[in-house]
């Protein structure tokens, strides 16, 4: 096989918190109004956007103070906007940064309800101030009937379903039955239908579940066929807590294949015990081209024990060009991606490529001390 004539869609989530300082605001909830609001290339604010209740209030609240002759506190009102405005510009700059690096498709955050996590709550302003274009679809999770509604006026690309393979977490990660969540897809499978917007249905604990141990690879077909009799694009099989193995991955990919010929499959891997890129490979011999990664390797899930990261992006990206196979997508760029968000995050990500280079990357003799003796 001439892997060089191989094309890849890889398929980068880049939801990411930025580091407050231990700060939790709980009204951190921004919203974008419709119109002319937008970004210059860097991705700093060259016209102000009508940012939601929280920035609105804090700066009425700084002009109060003010005139209340308080003009600390005032200035203590205004950091706090100036930190909801920031943490939105960063999200927006990182967006823009992977769609200039060349990503097919970028997860961008979920329309998840703003009350339960007010951090995801600026979804439509982001979808409004990136820099969209007809290479790039932007999707994002939607768990309910009002979000889909919301990923509508947003213009989002592709929505994005998810439940568990489990019962058990299902319960615990959006406390319903697996039943329940496959009724609550066809409402939104039918608000999508009527936009014309795609749908990618996910699978968490695809390949193991922390409470209830191996997932039946025809419990995942099912589910699969499931997904396609609701007109869904195909089905994305997520390895939520890292317990994906080569064998686990080719009977479960043969499974929803027998049941659901000609559904496209992607595979979600977490690096947990260390064999994600293995993973993959398992994956490319079964002639998967569609795979899930986050820069730096960032990710996890608080409702799976001892969780870690996606697999890694850039060190996806690296083994694919080593192998020949074409992705479209530049690597250097893309360190300089994982880079910058390991600044606004406040820790080291735990990325390879991001740190040591591509393999050719060469090196001056001065910078490296010489042996004494001998």
């Amino acid at each position: 096989m001439n892997n060089s004539r191989r094309r890849f869609r890889p398929r980068q989530k880049s939801n990411f918190r930025r580091r407050s300082n231990g700060v939790v605001h709980s009204n951190g909830h921004f919203q974008s109004n419709s119109g002319n609001n937008s970004f210059s290339r860097n991705g700093s604010m060259t016209n102000p956007f009508n940012i939601e209740k929280a920035i609105q209030k804090y700066k009425q609240l700084a002009k109060d103070a003010l005139s209340s002759g308080d003009p600390i506190l005032s200035e203590n009102y205004l950091q706090h906007a100036d930190h909801f405005m920031r943490i939105i510009e960063d999200k927006i700059d990182v967006i823009n940064n992977l769609i200039d690096a060349g990503f097919p498709r970028i997860e961008v955050s979920s329309f998840v309800s703003p009350k339960a996590i007010p951090q995801l709550a600026d979804a439509a302003t982001i979808l409004e101030n990136v820099k969209r274009n007809h290479e790039t679809t932007l999707a994002a999770l939607v768990p309910n009937a009002r979000g889909a509604l919301r990923a509508v006026d947003a213009k989002l690309d592709e929505i994005v379903v998810f439940l568990s393979a489990s019962e058990s977490h299902n319960k615990k990660n959006v406390n319903r039955s697996v039943k329940d969540s496959l009724l609550g897809f066809k409402e939104i499978a039918d608000i999508a239908g009527k936009n014309n917007i795609p749908i990618q249905g996910d699978i968490a604990t695809a390949f193991g579940c922390p409470f209830e141990g191996n997932v039946s690879a025809k419990r995942l077909a099912e589910i699969s066929k499931e997904y396609k009799m609701m007109g869904f694009k195909g089905v994305t099989l997520g390895d939520t807590t890292g317990m994906a193995t080569p064998t686990v991955v080719t009977e479960a990919v043969n499974a929803i294949r027998d049941m659901v010929p000609d559904f496209d499959i992607t595979l979600h891997f977490h690096n947990t015990r260390g064999i994600g890129l293995a993973n993959v490979m398992t994956g490319l011999n079964l002639g998967i081209t569609d795979y899930e990664s986050c820069f730096g390797g960032m990710g996890g899930c608080p409702f799976a024990p001892n969780a870690t990261g996606n697999i890694c992006s850039e060190d996806l990206i690296y083994l694919l060009h080593e192998m020949g196979i074409e992705t479209g997508i530049n690597l250097d760029q893309l360190i300089n991606v994982a880079k910058k968000v390991e600044n606004l995050v406040g820790h080291r990500l735990p990325g390879q490529v991001m740190r040591a280079g591509p393999r050719l990357l060469k090196y001056s003799m001065e910078d490296v001390p010489t042996a004494i003796g001998a």
